[in-house]
């Protein structure tokens, strides 16, 4: 489910919504979920729901004979998707912007990154464009705490301000102020500008200026690049960069903020820019667990940054304003915002080249052997076999025998069984020789045998793809998935 902005995880009356499907659409991936989520394969005793005719309707609705469809199976359910076309043409409402990113959907165990970059909404819009939340091994990692707390504005509720937000303050200033203020209302959205989705690696890239611009605090550039990496057995991690600069120039002071969720605390290592999110029982929510049962699961966040960092946990003093349409907490109870991680730079340029990486100890997955990349115009990481490298400046990125003038690579594997994924590059060279070469930038995926996905202007572009002797030239037109070159 998405939580961002009014929704959060238990609020399940979208089950009755489902369960009418079943009966009258007779469709058996929405069977799947109101099986999954609320009737025989759930594990509940009671409907879910907030409201009592949820209930009730859910129910009246409720269709025991059809088999449902697995989703992990069904070709209807891709393991990422952009929702950037799902507006209404000629409304207000042009795009969710809603971005997903996931290893499966069956198991608590799969991970699943879930990105907004759109069209903000209006009295539920919350200042979060690029805002993101991360599950993975059955806990939920990073959390969007703009639910908890009632319909208002900043000046009255700390949930719905910009820093209770997965976002960067710029002296201390974030986006837009209020989803309740028509200043700016129609020209603080986001744009998903690119999207990749392929069998080793999935990417997304959130432009978020108009946002900064609205709120008073204007930008150059706010760009914020989102790169999923799937292993096997459904493992992976995630690399978030972003790029933001102020209008005029000058030296700003960059904040990095990254929220956790009620079951989890913060552990700093300043000395190594790095920290974690590991499980605790720390009652920041006395209400109990609503959907975090990854007692084992724990998240390692590593930075590279354009100057030594700062990095602080800031314990909120805030709770939630609002119970049943009544201000602050019920009396005699403490329910507090769980802390969060701010890590600031004071630089010309935000940049923050992030390292997310899950790990379960009921799994026996640990994060690998990292090393930091920050040589000249680069930045990044090396993971394990994995390299990531962002070019900062300058032209192209040469690292050993690769060379591509794209803005961000990833390659992985060994020898001719390498995969490659590069945002925002017109040629990949190996050894001197080309793996693509295309007519204007585009971001693509090439596995080893040339198949992947790439994504470029809708107009089209040519595409140019080599695999051994093997050379494919082709027309393509925005996101197009690529088949496999036989050799």
């Amino acid at each position: 489910f998405c939580t961002f902005d009014d929704v959060s995880f238990g609020y399940l009356n979208g089950i009755g919504v489902m369960a009418a499907i079943v009966k009258y659409k007779q469709d058996p991936i929405a069977q799947w979920v109101v099986r999954y989520y609320g009737g025989e394969d759930s594990g509940r005793t009671t409907l879910p729901g907030w409201r009592p005719w949820e209930k009730l309707f859910t129910l009246l609705w409720y269709d025991t004979e059809l088999q449902p469809e697995s989703p992990d199976e069904s070709p209807r359910t891709p393991l990422a998707r952009a929702f950037t076309e799902d507006g209404e043409p000629g409304s207000v409402r042009w795009s969710s912007g809603h971005v997903v990113m996931r290893t499966g959907f069956e198991s608590k165990d799969d991970i699943c990154l879930m990105m907004q970059c759109g069209d903000a909404g209006c009295f539920h819009g919350h200042p979060d464009q690029g805002g993101f939340t991360l599950d993975a091994y059955g806990g939920h990692l990073v959390g969007d705490v703009g639910k908890y707390g009632g319909y208002g504005g900043i000046g009255n509720n700390w949930a719905h301000g910009s820093t209770s937000h997965n976002i960067v303050l710029i002296d201390g200033k974030g986006q837009v102020d209020s989803h309740m203020s028509r200043e700016g209302l129609d020209h603080r959205d986001g744009t998903v500008d690119a999207f990749v989705h392929s069998a080793f690696a999935d990417y997304g890239l959130a432009n978020i200026k108009a946002a900064y611009d609205a709120g008073k605090n204007p930008v150059s550039h706010a760009r914020r690049h989102f790169l999923f990496v799937k292993k096997p057995q459904r493992r992976g991690y995630v690399v978030i960069v972003d790029d933001i600069a102020k209008a005029d120039g000058t030296v700003g002071e960059y904040s990095w903020l990254l929220h956790g969720t009620h079951f989890h605390k913060p552990v700093i290592e300043q000395a190594k820019a790095a920290f974690r999110f590991e499980p605790s029982d720390d009652n920041y929510w006395n209400r109990g667990k609503a959907f975090a049962e990854g007692r084992e699961a724990a998240l390692q966040v590593l930075l590279v940054t354009a100057n030594e960092p700062k990095m602080e946990i800031v314990k909120s003093e805030k709770v939630r304003g609002w119970y049943n349409g009544k201000p602050g907490p019920p009396e005699g109870t403490d329910t507090f915002f769980p802390p969060y991680v701010k890590t600031t730079c004071t630089s010309r340029r935000g940049l923050f080249v992030a390292l997310l990486y899950p790990e379960s100890e009921r799994l026996g997955v640990k994060m690998p052997e990292v090393k930091r990349i920050a040589e000249g115009d680069l930045t990044g990481f090396v993971v394990g076999e994995d390299l990531i490298l962002f070019r900062k400046s300058g032209q192209s990125i040469k690292h050993g025998e690769i060379e591509t003038d794209g803005e961000l690579l990833y390659v992985t594997g060994e020898g001719a069984g390498r995969k490659f994924f590069v945002a925002g590059a017109t040629y990949l060279s190996v050894g001197g020789k080309r793996r693509f070469t295309a007519s204007v930038r585009i971001s693509v995926a090439l596995d080893a045998d040339g198949s992947g996905a790439a994504d470029g202007p809708r107009k089209g572009f040519t595409l140019t793809r080599h695999v051994g002797r093997r050379k494919v030239t082709g027309q393509a037109r925005g996101r197009t998935a690529l088949t496999a070159l036989t050799q």
